[in-house]
């Protein structure tokens, strides 16, 4: 199942797009370009899944480049995901 926020446009070619997937306390947050664009609880059946049978996935049936891609251990807070968004090379001083 696809995620994406309603009225989602397909970016022009040639774009570059951040994507950042935040999960805590059972919700799902996804944003693009630093600005929320959907979210879902996982207690709703439709969205939930056995997290012992799960695997993660990247660029599954996708065409095109991925580059500077970061995993944290925790949540960001949407201020966090903004500033990710905003400054360059900032990853690494997320990791705290």
């Amino acid at each position: 199942r696809a995620i994406q926020g309603e009225g989602a446009a397909v970016p022009p070619e040639g774009d570059w797009l951040q994507v950042v997937i935040s999960a805590a306390a059972g919700e799902v947050t996804v944003y693009v370009n630093g600005e929320e664009s959907t979210r879902f609880d996982l207690a709703d059946p439709e969205h939930s899944w056995d997290a012992a049978r799960t695997t993660l996935r990247l660029g599954v049936n996708y065409v095109g480049l991925i580059d500077e891609l970061a995993a944290f251990d925790r949540a960001l807070t949407p201020d966090e995901v903004r500033l990710l968004h905003e400054t360059p090379n900032l990853p690494a001083s997320l990791m705290r």
